[in-house]
């Protein structure tokens, strides 16, 4: 096949990684492709890395976050998607390694089943460690890749298992407000459109776990989780709520509400609570409205039975 193929890669102090992964878009078995890596502002050696690769192959070409762009890697892979010239496309990561027919494979599913999309399996590792995780993708088996089943996590996919057609995404960006579950708002306004796709049940790359992956940052800073969460949830309810149905318009408020009540005195995030209260007073009535509402004046100045809390929403809502 002589289908061109944009790979667009965002990334930020991966001197030590960056390499590999490129070095994995080397070994593709397809070979017409254009990588295209965006720098976030690295301070590390990462950008000698890379000029090493595009002496090499000029089928990488690699460019610098404008200053007039917000900082981060959503903001990168939209920069980068603006630089690609063909009608496949396919976001990855600075950190994670492809299987090496990975791109002859989604892209022969996406043109034999005249699809918009297909999504892969990534298999996560840590580097000289034996660690078994679990196979989230095992859900999508059976299931339809539809922008309900994608709300209610029925399915699962993540940006490093998405391939896609040009055309189906171009009028889409990524939220560059967010920095982790970036591909949440992306995916469910692409899944609105009714784009087809379908899941391929194999391992066609490699999520390398390490201290600095968004997994691990996470994990270690709730306070973060809390936040993107929420940004998430709610902006994407706020963008698709005149699209969807009742049901999943309950289950991204329900969600968003339960996160911001980690939030309440964070500053930056009070623009967003007349929004919320609203919502959660045409969605579930008035009654758990003022519920929420006191909880909230509560926790504004103690964080006393905020599990308890948090408990009870997740229940009533």
């Amino acid at each position: 096949m002589t289908f061109l193929v944009s790979i667009v890669i965002p990334t930020y102090n991966r001197a030590h990684f960056v390499g590999e992964t490129l070095n994995s878009v080397l070994a593709q078995t397809h070979q017409n492709w254009e990588c295209i890596i965006v720098d976030d502002g690295s301070t590390d050696n990462t950008e000698d890395v890379i000029k090493k690769f595009l002496e090499k192959d000029k089928r990488f070409q690699f460019y610098k976050r404008p200053d007039d762009r917000v900082k981060g890697p959503n903001a990168c892979r939209n920069y980068g998607f603006e630089k690609t010239k063909d009608d496949y496309i396919n976001f990855f990561d600075d950190d994670d390694l492809m299987v090496t027919n990975r791109v002859e494979l989604q892209l022969k599913n996406l043109i034999e089943n005249n699809l918009d999309f297909n999504v892969c399996k990534h298999k996560d590792f840590i580097e000289n460690n034996n660690t078994e995780f679990e196979d989230k993708h095992l859900r999508n088996i059976g299931q339809e890749l539809t922008l309900e089943n994608f709300i209610n996590n029925t399915i699962f996919f993540a940006t490093t298992d998405f391939f896609c057609t040009r055309k189906s995404i171009e009028t889409l960006k990524f939220d560059e407000s967010v920095l982790t579950g970036q591909e949440y708002q992306i995916f469910c306004q692409y899944l609105m459109e009714e784009n087809r796709g379908m899941f391929i049940n194999e391992f066609l790359s490699l999520r390398r776990i390490h201290d600095n992956s968004v997994q691990i940052v996470q994990k270690n800073n709730p306070e973060l989780i809390n936040k993107n969460k929420f940004k998430f949830f709610f902006r994407t309810y706020l963008t698709i709520e005149n699209k969807i149905q009742l049901k999943e318009k309950k289950i991204l408020v329900k969600r968003a509400a339960v996160y911001y009540l980690s939030l309440i005195r964070e500053k930056d995030f009070l623009c967003y609570q007349k929004d919320l209260l609203i919502s959660i007073k045409k969605l579930y009535g008035y009654k758990i409205w003022f519920q929420y509402f006191m909880a909230l004046n509560y926790l504004k100045h103690t964080n006393k039975a905020k599990y308890q809390i948090k408990k009870y929403f997740k229940k009533v809502l």
